[in-house]
């Protein structure tokens, strides 16, 4: 099993810090052109553009950071667009830009028919959308430019932007030469949010700790209780595996065939973020669910991010799929024989 480069996170960690929200009882804020410039100079939304061994785990490092602090900005969104660009063979562009990614591509017709795309993150504030398209050489990258485009303001749980965008004939659309796997895309677009799940529940695990050694009832501390202690047990659990299931994910896309690993990794995430945001509550009592407390840009984020990209269903369903296709004498194989669990011997 890889593990990030140090210093990819390392940087992220002092710019998430820096930047991070400090007003607890603001909801959202809007996008801040200050951190975009020194976000997109520092070349993190580079991750998985430039080539590199350790690509998947570096993004879903500087994801699981970007989570830890509830940056509310659409880091995994740049970090995909700049790799579809990649893939794509585009030069990167140093505008703000997102994504519309789903399980099944979007349909482009001849000409470039009317097209429109729900839930967009952070629509209202991209310069170009980027996306896998159906169109008629096949399915491939495209880049659409915002200009013009009707848009519908909407917001996630988190009050995180997610708009609706309308283009009547979009003029301004680029398609790759080469061909996409949307099953691809969306399998990476599902890891980092994954990754941004395990470093919120990180967070709320940590509140939630703080809380309970300094919050005193009936003469002592709470989490000298040991039911306290127990669900804070289960609490550190949840956020644990969801961050082995992420690695494990990172294992598998960088071998080149992980979309068995990213069906765990969300699953996974999507099931502890349920567990994590219900134990943090309960254990921080009223307060946490009040604007005044930090700990709702948590869960008010797993609330929302584990539907996004597909949620437990879908990945689980994906993870059966697999398991009926590989028939009964194929199903040992499908879990043992993986990429990543071929370890070189050493004396």
């Amino acid at each position: 099993m890889n593990a990030p480069d140090r210093l990819v996170v390392d940087a992220a960690d002092r710019l998430f810090r820096k930047h991070a929200p400090t007003a607890a009882g603001v909801e959202s804020e809007p996008l801040s052109a200050a951190f975009w410039k020194e976000f997109t100079g520092s070349g993190l939304d580079q991750v998985l553009a430039l080539p590199s061994d350790t690509g998947f785990h570096d993004a879903a490092g500087v994801m699981r950071t970007a989570g830890y602090h509830a940056v509310a900005a659409p880091i995994a969104e740049a970090i995909l667009a700049r790799w579809l660009a990649a893939k794509a063979g585009w030069k990167a562009e140093e505008h703000i830009v997102t994504v519309a990614l789903a399980a099944e591509p979007v349909l482009i017709g001849e000409g470039g028919t009317a097209l429109a795309f729900d839930r967009t993150p952070w629509g209202r504030d991209a310069d170009a959308i980027y996306a896998v398209a159906d169109c008629q050489e096949g399915v491939r990258i495209v880049c659409i430019q915002t200009v013009g485009a009707k848009i519908e303001p909407g917001r996630n749980l988190a009050g995180e932007p997610r708009d609706g965008l309308a283009f009547d004939a979009p003029r301004h659309l680029r398609r790759s030469s080469r061909e996409a796997d949307p099953k691809e895309a969306y399998a990476v677009a599902a890891l980092l949010r994954a990754a941004q799940m395990a470093g919120a529940m990180e967070r709320a695990l940590e509140l939630a700790i703080e809380h309970a050694n300094t919050r005193v009832q009936f003469g002592r501390q709470i989490g000298k209780f040991q039911a306290v202690q127990q669900m804070l047990a289960l609490l550190a659990g949840h956020a644990a595996a969801a961050a082995a299931a992420v690695d494990l994910g990172a294992d598998g896309l960088a071998a080149g065939d992980g979309l068995l690993e990213v069906a765990v990794a969300k699953a996974r995430a999507g099931e502890a973020a349920g567990f994590a945001a219900e134990i943090a509550h309960q254990v921080i009592g009223a307060m946490g669910f009040t604007l005044e407390h930090l700990l709702h840009r948590y869960t008010r984020r797993l609330w929302s991010w584990r539907d996004e990209y597909g949620n437990e269903t879908y990945w689980n369903a994906r993870l059966g799929e697999a398991a009926i296709q590989a028939g009964a004498s194929g199903a040992w194989p499908l879990v043992a024989d993986r990429p990543w669990l071929k370890y070189e011997e050493t004396a």
